[in-house]
């Protein structure tokens, strides 16, 4: 089977599992340049050194960046191993990068005394709403990125749910 057609094959199999559509599209893009960077290659054609080449795209990202690109090789190549398309994986041989403890990530936090001071500075009672609802929810920045319109009730003055 060519790559082009086993990414198909694979998203609609992470559909199944129930994976998110963002989750897919994200796969989808991703498996879709590596089919382009290979070719004509089926899945049993792809080597460990055409892997490789595709994952150095992110040699100088994050360790947590790599590994989520050798994660979605492995899983992508091992599905093959289980519908009995491939015997062996490319991935087999090529290692996740560590990922920092998390102690050791440098993390933003804030402070009791700056919340307050980002409180004082609200101009109306939208941004008060706003603020609460992530003070007290403790979010991080991904999830703060993915808030709407939708997720505030803004007649009642409280966040929807």
């Amino acid at each position: 089977m060519r790559i082009d057609r086993a990414v198909d094959v694979y998203i609609g199999e992470l559909a199944r599992r129930g994976r998110s559509k963002s989750t897919r599209d994200t796969y989808h893009r991703l498996l879709i340049d590596f089919a382009t960077r290979m070719g004509d290659k089926t899945v049993a054609e792809v080597t460990a050194h055409d892997c490789r080449s595709f994952l150095d795209r992110w040699t100088d990202a994050s360790p947590s960046t790599l590994a989520s690109g050798v994660s979605l090789l492995r899983g992508f190549f091992e599905f093959f191993i289980d519908e009995g398309e491939i015997e062996t994986s490319p991935m087999a041989r090529i290692r996740r990068p560590r990922r920092k403890r998390p102690e050791d990530l440098d993390v933003v936090t804030v402070s009791a005394e700056d919340v307050e001071r980002m409180f004082d500075a609200c101009e109306d009672w939208q941004e008060v709403i706003c603020l609460a609802m992530l003070a007290y929810a403790g979010a991080r920045r991904a999830a703060v990125s993915r808030l709407r319109w939708h997720d505030v009730d803004l007649a009642k003055g409280t966040p929807d749910s």
